[in-house]
């Protein structure tokens, strides 16, 4: 079962989910069968299964689709998929339909309210605290056909994607038990993938995250001290700057932050304020696809075959966050590892600036406009 516990020395609240550690891991099989000498692959061949759960034709061995995008088309074995949302086999949190609670327990508890007001918390000592985990954990299987990336995709098809993550999380909004939810991309087993398949996963939880609250609460502390949001104000000045931008549309702007923690990491944020990614209509949601993977073939073109993260950061649940909140999506190659340093003391040493990041980018994404051919051309606008 999962469960967070609290950690009273830093006052963070960390997440135990064992079923986790069941997941089959794809790159881990790889990786063991090119150790092999020529011998012994054969005979471990057999062992090896290389049948993928994600591709057209294997539906069977995921959990019934929660959502499916694109069916129409067949090809002689069954209905062609376009994107395909199931829960994930192996989930982080306990699912929110198998708590046992009753609609009206839910709708009486307090929206603002910590951590999981549901759970019920176990005190073994004041040092150990302890409670359920509850929420959705699902995979968003990006693609029927066997891609590593989505920048193997179409533009088109990746805006289907990107609509998938607009359902779903309007979906879980509406929830009356969860507060949070967070769509992300794990791309390479460096960023934490455990097959190759391009899918990305969204987690809600009945919690807002202490560390999602503490930068929600910074940004609300600006808008109260400067009139102003946080968002809009770091997006006019980098736009004024044009030190760290990469690549400005009408409605959108990727630029490396000023003090990144990480190389060559990005952001890409609405110019005007909205706290909701899944707010985007059609003709937003499709300039920011084609910037999208304008932005992911120029990383690519500068480090091929590197893993790497996006995080789409969209305002917790509860309508008071929206003064404040500026969603953005937030790309992170996984260039370099966190040492003793960065565990020690929880501060980063970037051996790259974001000006030099930024400019190698911003070349990288000249030497390709083709890719974002298709940017604001779809029918919706």
């Amino acid at each position: 079962m999962s469960e967070v516990r609290h950690d009273w020395l830093s006052d963070r609240w960390v997440i135990f989910a064992p079923s986790r550690s069941e997941r089959p891991d794809e790159f881990e099989v790889f990786e063991r069968a090119s150790r092999l000498s020529g011998s012994e692959l054969c005979k471990s061949q057999s062992k090896i299964s290389l049948t993928c759960p994600f591709c057209f034709g294997q539906e069977k061995e995921t959990p019934a689709p929660v959502l499916v995008l694109g069916e129409g088309a067949t090809n002689g074995e069954g209905v062609r998929w376009r994107v395909r949302v199931v829960p994930n086999k192996f989930p982080a949190v306990i699912p929110v339909d198998h708590f046992g609670m009753e609609l009206s327990e839910i709708e009486e508890l307090s929206e603002t309210q910590p951590m999981c007001p549901e759970a019920p918390q176990q005190f073994e000592s004041v040092l150990y605290h302890r409670r359920p985990l509850l929420g959705a954990h699902e995979v968003i299987i990006e693609s029927p056909d066997h891609v590593a990336s989505v920048t193997q995709l179409s533009v088109e098809h990746l805006e289907s994607v990107f609509l998938a993550f607009q359902m779903r999380l309007a979906h879980w909004r509406r929830h009356p038990s969860l507060q949070y939810a967070v769509v992300f991309k794990n791309c390479g087993a460096d960023a934490g993938a455990s097959l190759v398949h391009t899918h990305s996963q969204l987690i809600a939880t009945s919690f807002v995250p202490p560390e999602v609250a503490r930068l929600s609460h910074r940004m609300e502390q600006f808008r109260q001290e400067f009139a102003k949001c946080y968002g809009c104000t770091v997006v006019a000045e980098e736009i004024a700057k044009q030190e760290r931008i990469i690549r400005q549309t009408n409605s959108f702007v990727a630029f490396c932050p000023f003090a990144s923690s990480l190389p060559y990491s990005f952001v890409v944020a609405p110019i005007e304020h909205n706290p909701r990614f899944e707010d985007l209509d059609r003709c937003a949601l499709n300039e920011f696809t084609g910037m999208v993977f304008e932005l992911l073939k120029s990383l690519e073109s500068i480090f091929p075959q590197n893993a790497y993260n996006f995080v789409l950061h969209t305002s917790p649940f509860h309508d008071h966050w929206n003064r404040a909140f500026h969603w953005r999506l937030e790309v992170i190659p996984r260039l370099t590892k966190l040492a003793g340093f960065e565990w020690g003391s929880s501060c980063f040493i970037n051996p790259v600036l974001p000006e030099t990041a930024a400019a190698q980018l911003r070349q990288a994404t000249a030497a390709h406009p083709e890719a974002c051919e298709n940017v604001g051309r779809t029918a919706t606008c």
